[in-house]
């Protein structure tokens, strides 16, 4: 049984002041394999969700109703995305972005694929060769069109990238040679582009040292934060205030990753980074805007070999709200989480992967209603 730390589940007892209530958790599907390769989720139209996962087996997705429970079958849309995946809703339609990893044994370089979904089906709308041993894909949606950015890794060696959905244009590589490059972020501030992706090095002490770098439009970068040490794909989340920039960092070197927040808008110069809640885990974490907060959803150890979710409430100014509140399960595996907003709450998906105590790993989705909740 799920232990949703810091609220009861039928969500009107709060065990810990300042606490969203959760609702009723949602079992969606069991694993076809012992471990996920990625897992994303977007709001769509009407008020429900659609969720992509890749595992062993394939690369599946199913709908979701607006409780968070599947509304139709799943279906397997190809091979596994073992680069990462992510979902975004362009209108009627789902788009998933898939980076399919290479192998060098075969002399083969992997690929970007964009598959687009909706009542008729799915098809490949976007095909892209190179990724190499790269991890981190995303899609953004632009003034008139669909942006996937994604890592390209030889090696020690790695580039940020970036192409428009359906354009035969050859992709725009980002970031400078001589670094390891993450893949971009990508959000929109009214019709101005902003990219952002962290650039690593290993200084002559053999310490690692890094730098995120910002680019506004068709702009040369420019370097608005250091960065210690990154773990996952940064994320920009397009918001009024600025868009929100979160991404995982180890601040002093040789802690435990944690989720950093910051604004990003064009004009800044040097980013005030915020630490969020510990993310030490597989999966990363996310940064959502719903109900008038900044929801930050984050995987993390709680043991050797357990791991929960943590879910914690920030203000528009970043600044904490409210208690840390965990998803957790006795023996669970919980690596690998993403959330989206549906309008009166907060959807949150999260997964696990086999574990002794657990032997099959499961997709799972609880919602989260944070208006009742006093700011404080």
């Amino acid at each position: 049984m799920m232990l949703l730390v810091g609220c009861g589940n039928s969500g009107d007892v709060h065990i810990l002041g300042g606490a969203c209530p959760f609702g009723t958790e949602s079992h969606l599907f069991d694993l076809d394999g012992p471990t996920l390769d990625g897992i994303a989720i977007a709001a769509t139209e009407g008020g429900g969700a659609y969720v992509a996962w890749s595992e062993r087996s394939g690369l599946f997705g199913v709908a979701l109703d607006h409780d968070g429970r599947a509304s139709g079958e799943r279906e397997r849309l190809g091979p596994p995305c073992t680069g990462g995946v992510d979902v975004l809703a362009d209108g009627a339609r789902v788009l998933v972005a898939c980076s399919i990893q290479g192998d060098v044994e075969r002399d083969d370089r992997g690929a970007i694929v964009v598959y687009a979904h909706d009542a008729s089906g799915s098809r490949v709308v976007d095909r892209r060769e190179g990724v190499g041993d790269g991890r981190g894909i995303t899609l953004a949606r632009g003034p008139s069109s669909v942006l996937v950015g994604w890592q390209d890794a030889t090696g020690a060696s790695s580039a940020a990238w970036m192409a428009t959905v359906g354009d035969a244009a050859d992709p725009l590589r980002l970031s400078r040679g001589g670094f390891r490059s993450t893949a971009p972020a990508i959000a929109y501030e009214g019709e101005t582009r902003l990219l952002v992706w962290g650039e690593l090095w290993i200084d002559e002490d053999g310490d690692p040292e890094g730098r995120i770098e910002l680019q506004v439009g068709n702009r040369g970068p420019r370097v608005v934060s250091t960065l210690a040490y990154e773990l996952a794909l940064p994320a920009l989340l397009a918001d009024p205030g600025g868009a929100i920039l979160s991404f995982r960092d180890r601040r002093p070197a040789r802690s435990r990753p944690t989720m950093e927040l910051a604004r990003v808008s064009a004009d800044i110069r040097e980013l005030t980074v915020l630490p969020g809640a510990p993310a030490n885990a597989a999966g990363g974490g996310v940064a959502v805007a719903c109900q008038g907060s900044v929801m930050v959803v984050a995987p993390r150890t709680h043991s050797r070999t357990e791991r929960l979710v943590s879910v914690r409430r920030h203000g528009t100014d970043l600044a904490g709200l409210g208690p840390e509140q965990q998803i957790y399960e006795h023996g669970a595996t919980f690596e690998w989480a993403d959330a989206a907003c549906l309008g009166d709450r907060l959807l949150v998906l999260f997964a696990s992967r086999a574990a002794p105590l657990s032997p099959i790993g499961s997709v799972r989705a609880v919602t989260v209603d944070c208006a009742a909740t006093a700011t404080e």
